[in-house]
């Protein structure tokens, strides 16, 4: 949204009518922005604030500047209404508010013409608490009235209170909806993926004969997409009466979402050569589908054409151009076309590109340079930065733009107004361990896509919590406003996976597999559910399980599905099953060094050290190197990586010291050895546990992260160094997070 500030208002009196005015449905941080205008507090304004509770809070950021003033227009109905008109479509949140105030001085407030326009320049603005006192107090809501109205929770990110007042306006019937209604509601729909109330609208519309209407087509067109029925899509297109530009872009919109890039940059083309003249919203889809494809070469000649068509100053076009370059990893190239950008969604695509090829530091950097540049930072900047907190993850930076977030009043107490940031909040506590603050940002959002239930549904299973899981998707079916997916059920069936929760998960699977959830079941669950049964150490099923799967499940990348039981073949010391499913892997992929690992591992353990010789020179014959296993924790804000016996650190005396103290009071309870110390006492885990236990306070829980599975000693040690110093150690290797506490582990020793 877009903010005009102007100078601040000298009439104080008319800036009291107004707080008065909008004070009943208020804020206490509305009531804070407001205030700030003020030159000084006259008698009737702090009346009005003190009457609504707002006597501290925290305000809103902005500088004021020179903008459209409104303390000219002349008092009559025409003129306030062309003046409300020209504030909407700037977005002068500012200038609105003052020229409310004047109406209401004028008496003229109650005039519908003007009361409508209100609403529209509220609704526009984004104040939605403002537009919903002035449509309360409208006598005769006509159809423009509940469209405003509606049509603004839709284009602020509030998609189900868009739903919801169109089900309020068509239980009244009066007045009638529109097609401009119908349209609203649909496209309410594809942002929550309602794809059923979707296709309820689209049988109202045909009813109601609104498809002659090309704009209700379009919004259908492009609720399909969101709902990933493009075939549906797809089928309405070719059958629409009349296209516009509207219409290609929709379909071509409709292919980028669902991953189909090539026929969305077909789709342009045919725009083109249909005589319809491209425009920004095509340039856009067609430069971020040569990103997705890191088509580098057409994206150049897209951005040429873009150049000569005269958008190369658009700004959207620009961030897509920003984003096609960062999506072919050509960052140095994004970089420079940012030297005299100070676009928000141009720097929001370097920082897409910036994560999506891994490069969470560097993206961390340029969210600092947008905010030392003092940039409007919108959900999709905090989004996005959010997520590189998460890839690293770095619990120090999220929490600081969490704070970020609630200081800017983007979000509620927990900044979780925005379905995108708040899934990212989820998200980002999740990876660090910090499952309690998911839950609170998760509970605080009133708006709820399926992205945050997933987000949340992950949480779980990372953690291990499977009944939680389990009671989370049962409540998302019940509630019924969002259909669970692809991800949700994998979700789910991770979090039985890590919980042991066979029984459950099975029903879950079998449910997927007779076609009750809608979801046809793909390879990652099929993985999953060879994973559920390898860790309760049913073998012989996960193999039958396997053996009983269809065949195109099994062609792309079989390794994700043997690899669960190879794990737990090695777990459970089965080398027969084992040696077995590494023959299927090596045939599919022989330069995996994971499978000549394992058996060499497997085989030493078993006293067959010719066997695991073996399988070692086969590795040094394909030049393979197995992973070297490290760990890092963050302290006061910086990373400090180890690997095993790692002795880099200044502070290595203090943490191998800690190290041997804590070996001889494990030693001392009975839980260790001499072999078992000179085995594993200086893994990295442990020198990163160490480096924590002396550099942050007592009370504070330690987060190690691990790239690879903890091995069962250092599992031990933990439990017994948790019961030793009273500390709570929180350890994530790449299977799940382990939470110790007092001698105990969360995972209940399963994993």
């Amino acid at each position: 949204m877009n903010t005009c500030p102007i100078k601040a208002v000298q009439d104080r009196r008319t800036m009291g009518l107004l707080l008065a005015e909008l004070i009943p449905s208020s804020s206490t941080l509305d009531i804070h922005r407001r205030r700030r205008l003020l030159p000084r507090r006259s008698f009737s304004t702090a009346t009005a604030a003190f009457n609504s509770g707002a006597t501290s809070g925290p305000g809103l950021a902005g500088d004021p500047r020179q903008g459209f003033d409104p303390s000219g227009v002349p008092q009559d109905r025409v003129s306030f209404v062309r003046a409300l008109g020209r504030i909407a479509r700037s977005e002068c949140w500012l200038s609105g508010r003052i020229l409310h105030g004047i109406v209401v001085k004028s008496g003229r407030s109650s005039d519908r013409f003007i009361a409508a326009s209100l609403l529209d320049m509220y609704a526009k603005c984004g104040d939605l608490e403002s537009a919903g006192v002035v449509f309360d107090r409208l006598d005769d809501r006509d159809a423009v009235a509940w469209n405003s109205f509606t049509s603004g929770y839709a284009a602020n990110g509030f998609p189900a209170r868009a739903l919801d007042l169109f089900l309020r306006l068509a239980a009244t019937g009066e007045p009638p909806p529109t097609g401009h209604t119908i349209s609203i509601a649909i496209g309410a729909c594809g942002d929550l993926q309602a794809a059923e109330q979707g296709k309820q609208l689209h049988a109202v519309a045909v009813k109601s004969d609104f498809l002659q209407d090309t704009a209700v087509g379009n919004s259908l067109v492009t609720m399909y997409g969101k709902c990933d029925m493009i075939i549906e899509a797809e089928v309405l297109f070719d059958e629409m009466p009349h296209r516009n530009l509207v219409s290609w872009n929709a379909m071509a919109g409709a292919f980028y979402r669902n991953g189909s890039f090539e026929r969305a940059l077909d789709q342009v083309s045919r725009m083109r050569l249909s005589e319809v003249e491209a425009e920004g919203r095509a340039w856009v889809t067609s430069l971020a589908c040569c990103g997705s494809l890191r088509r580098l070469r057409w994206g150049k000649g897209i951005h040429a054409l873009a150049i000569k068509g005269g958008f190369s100053s658009n700004a959207f076009v620009s961030s897509a151009v920003v984003g096609m370059y960062s999506g072919c990893a050509e960052m140095a190239d994004a970089e420079k076309k940012l030297e005299d950008d100070s676009a928000v969604p141009s720097w929001n695509a370097l920082l897409s590109g910036y994560v999506r090829h891994g490069r969470s530091e560097e993206a961390l950097e340029a969210f600092g340079r947008m905010w030392q540049r003092a940039l409007s930072l919108d959900h999709f900047t905090f989004s996005t930065v959010l997520k590189a907190c998460s890839s690293l993850p770095s619990l120090a930076a999220g929490e600081q733009i969490h704070a970020q977030i609630v200081k800017s009043g983007r979000g509620g107490g927990h900044g979780a107004s925005n379905p995108h940031v708040g899934s990212s909040l989820i998200e980002m506590y999740s990876r660090c361990g910090c499952l309690a603050e998911a839950e609170k940002v998760f509970a605080a959002m009133e708006e709820k896509d399926t992205v945050v239930w997933n987000s949340m549904l992950g949480g779980y299973a990372q953690g291990g919590f499977g009944e939680k899981a389990i009671l989370l998707y049962d409540r998302m079916r019940e509630e019924g406003v969002v259909k669970p997916t692809g991800p949700t059920l994998l979700a789910v069936l991770s979090a039985c996976s890590h919980s042991g929760l066979v029984q459950q998960g099975r029903r879950i699977f079998d449910s997927m597999a007779k076609g009750n959830q809608g979801i046809e079941p793909e390879e990652p669950h099929f993985a999953c559910m060879v994973d559920l049964l390898s860790r309760r150490g049913l073998l012989r099923q996960a193999e039958d399980f396997i053996a009983r799967l269809p065949t195109k499940a099994t062609s792309p990348t079989p390794s994700s599905i043997w690899r669960p039981l190879l794990a737990a073949a090695r777990s459970y010391g089965d080398l027969t099953t084992a040696e077995q499913v590494a023959g299927r892997m090596l045939e599919m992929n022989p330069e995996d060094p994971t499978v000549y690992v394992t058996l060499a591992n497997m085989y030493a353990a078993d006293g067959r050290r010719d066997e695991a010789a073996n399988q070692r020179r086969a590795m040094s014959e394909k030049a393979l190197k197995k992973e070297p296993g490290y760990s890092w924790i963050e302290v006061d804000s910086r990373v400090h990586m180890f690997f095993c016996n790692d002795k880099r650190s200044e502070m290595t005396s203090e943490i191998y010291e800690k190290l041997r103290e804590l070996a001889g009071e494990i030693r001392r309870r009975g839980g260790g050895s001499t072999a078992e110390e000179d085995r594993g006492m200086y893994h990295s885990e442990r020198l990163a546990v160490s480096l924590g236990l002396i550099s942050t306070r007592p009370w504070k829980p330690i987060r190690v992260f691990k790239n690879l599975r903890v091995c069962g000693d250092c599992h031990a040690a933990m439990k017994e160094i948790s019961a030793i110093t009273g500390r709570e150690v929180i350890l994530k290797d790449n299977y799940r997070f382990h939470c110790f506490k007092q001698g105990s582990c969360s995972c209940g020793d399963f994993w």
